[in-house]
């Protein structure tokens, strides 16, 4: 488990938007967080979450919890549309997310690197973290800790 401890949330709300923000927020907190999902809405949770968490967070899904048909399967959120191919809603279901990564080289694309490196003379680093999570979907904290390395590294070379 992360040193951050984990996020236990539940239910996501029922409003499409609600459900948007609460789960970007969980997401951006760059934590471990838990979720609950009823068996006639998992397909809607995994579409939001192969949209949303980024492709190197694993994804833990729990399905009927110490009954005798138990199941629990770790992957990728691009991996999610294929599991649930196989595997149809049966039972309650405790999805767990992984942490951010540690290492913001590893996560972030080059490509995301380059525009963020652009607009560091720009913006303030928190500014800036918050436009590029927003943009790019990884966590405002592996975006703000790329800035300020960035910032670091920039000012020991001049």
């Amino acid at each position: 488990m992360a040193p951050e401890g984990f996020t236990f949330h539940g239910f996501l709300n029922g409003g499409k938007k609600e459900r948007a923000a609460e789960l970007q927020k969980l997401i951006n907190s760059g934590r471990i967080f838990i979720l609950y999902e009823a068996p006639h809405r998992l397909e809607k949770l995994i579409d939001e979450l192969s949209e949303a968490v980024p492709a190197d967070r694993k994804i833990t899904i729990a399905r009927e919890l110490t009954k005798k048909f138990e199941q629990i399967d770790s992957l990728y959120s691009p991996d999610l549309h294929e599991w649930l191919s196989h595997n149809p809603p049966k039972g309650e279901y405790v999805i767990v997310v992984d942490a951010a990564s540690a290492s913001t080289e590893e996560t972030l694309t080059e490509e995301d690197r380059q525009w963020i490196d652009e607009l560091i003379p720009l913006l303030p680093a928190g500014q800036l973290s918050s436009i590029a999570s927003k943009i790019s979907r990884f966590p405002k904290k592996i975006i703000y800790n790329y800035i300020v390395s960035k910032k670091n590294s920039q000012a020991t070379v001049d």
